[in-house]
């Protein structure tokens, strides 16, 4: 019977497309991704985030998802790593090193993902502090979409509504900023102030471009700071095509840090808006 359903609905669409493989195995999902695959077997749960959005929001799902193409899956299933990367840090960054669509933000993990620095430079480290808090998120963010009956988009349309006063948005403003702090507090950066979810002021709005500009300058020389470290242990990628192993330069450090670099805040106007 099932197949017979797709036999129906997606058997006629696959017979002219382009790739053979869609077309002589119609009846499975687009093509095998064994690494994907084999990473995915060893956890219960992964992270995952469209490639395009209005808000840059993380889901955990179950690793055992058949996953669109739109979405990014990443393995890796602790809480933290849910909390660095739901963290306007992470956020920050990836808006800077991504370009989006219309008036919706993108996602590449080449450009974003890869290069960003986790706190404790992997991805897989459990951090209390962190699993606590991204864990009271990201349940207090699930019972509210069930109780209201709304997804992520409106839910985040609404935490960025200067005029939304609703006490539970208002409580999960308040837990973003917590989060963003000991995301902050993780990479040993307690002296940048975290400034409002959603700022309804001047001032409010000059201390998150604040914000966003300190975080992606520390984020920046850190990202470097590691690519040296990895060249001076011998695993950065670009080492086994050095002439001279002892050789450090500049060109070297660049094959491993991101390639975009931003403008500041206070110089957008001169670029139309746009970061670079």
């Amino acid at each position: 019977m099932l197949l017979d359903i797709a036999r129906q609905r997606v058997q006629p669409e696959r017979a002219t497309n382009n790739r053979e493989n869609y077309r002589k195995l119609w009846w499975l999902f687009g093509e095998y991704r064994p690494g994907l695959t084999a990473a995915l077997r060893q956890v219960g749960s992964c992270l995952v985030t469209s490639g395009i959005s209005k808000h840059r929001v993380f889901v955990r799902v179950p690793s055992t998802y058949v996953f669109s193409h739109n979405l990014y899956v990443f393995p890796l299933e602790s809480v933290t790593a849910f909390a660095v990367l739901q963290s306007r840090v992470h956020v920050s960054w990836s808006d800077l090193l991504s370009s989006g669509l219309e008036d919706r933000g993108g996602y590449r993990p080449t450009d974003c993902f890869e290069t960003f620095p986790f706190p404790q430079q992997c991805g897989r480290t459990v951090i209390p502090e962190l699993e606590s808090l991204g864990e009271g998120l990201y349940e207090t963010r699930a019972r509210f979409m069930i109780d209201t009956n709304q997804g992520l988009t409106k839910t985040y349309n609404a935490l960025k509504d200067p005029a939304c006063d609703d006490p539970r948005i208002l409580e999960l403003r308040r837990l973003h900023e917590d989060m963003d702090r000991a995301v902050l507090a993780a990479y040993g950066w307690s002296d940048i102030p975290v400034p409002p979810y959603c700022p309804t002021s001047d001032a409010h709005r000059a201390a998150v471009q604040a914000f966003e500009d300190e975080v992606i300058d520390r984020l920046y020389v850190l990202n470097a700071e590691r690519a040296r470290e990895e060249q001076r242990l011998g695993t950065a990628a670009n080492t086994a095509r050095r002439a001279d192993a002892d050789e450090e330069t500049t060109d070297d450090i660049a094959e491993t840090t991101p390639r975009k670099r931003r403008v500041s805040h206070k110089d957008k106007n001169k670029d139309q808006g746009k970061l670079f």
